[in-house]
């Protein structure tokens, strides 16, 4: 059995940080500029990178554009990317911008059937479905959503 280790990239601010459990209150930052560590994964020997715009999850409206296309360029890491993907367009200018699949989370928990839809529509190579987990303190897991703010 094989598997491909995906080297993750989150971005908020434009900084690459790592959030606990996706709280925005509990932020570790990185001093590495995500285009240097993007370089590193790939000397590394990675041939994939998962970058998420963390500021989009939240807020919607995908801010790494620029950073994905310069990734894809410079380093020849294949890319998943998402946060803040609420829309047909959304995929389209990610694919088109470099990235090899899209990332969609919350809105496959929240509109399933517009999901399907683009599966049909840019197949299933193009999306990646992300359905993050969380215990609450009921012991009753849950799917967070909306950059981790909610849960479904």
């Amino acid at each position: 059995m094989s598997f491909t280790v995906y080297p993750a990239i989150d971005v908020r601010a434009g900084r690459v940080v790592r959030l606990r459990q996706g709280d925005y209150a509990e932020e570790t930052r990185y001093a590495d500029d995500p285009l240097a560590l993007a370089q590193r994964y790939a000397d590394a020997g990675a041939r994939w990178l998962h970058l998420v715009d963390l500021d989009a999850a939240k807020a919607g409206g995908y801010t790494l554009q620029p950073l994905l296309q310069s990734i894809c360029q410079i380093t020849g890491l294949q890319v998943q990317t998402g946060g803040g993907v609420r829309c047909r367009e959304d995929v389209q200018q990610l694919l088109s911008a470099g990235a090899q699949r899209v990332v969609v989370g919350s809105l496959a928990v929240r509109e399933p059937a517009l999901v399907l839809d683009w599966l049909s529509a840019f197949g299933g190579d193009a999306l990646t479905i992300a359905l993050d987990t969380r215990q609450d303190d009921s012991g009753e897991w849950r799917l967070p959503v909306h950059g981790w703010t909610q849960t479904a």
